[in-house]
């Protein structure tokens, strides 16, 4: 695997690694509100679909993704 020995590169790729694990796991891991990731504060927009897992709240997402 490549890694960057550019070091500004690579603390943007650990950022945008730590917002893509917080909107993952809805807000609950890498939260920090110094950096805009509040702690179960995440709100998707609303008219898209969900699928919520451990709630069994399905709506707007097809059977066969379900």
């Amino acid at each position: 695997m490549p890694l960057t020995d550019d070091v500004h590169l690579w603390n943007r790729a650990v950022r945008i690694g730590r917002r893509v694990l917080w909107l993952h796991t809805y807000g609950d891991r890498f939260a920090d509100h110094t950096d805009s990731r509040p702690r179960d504060m995440l709100r998707l927009p609303s008219g898209r679909p969900r699928c919520v897992v451990g709630h069994v709240r399905w709506s707007g997402v097809s059977t066969a993704t379900r």
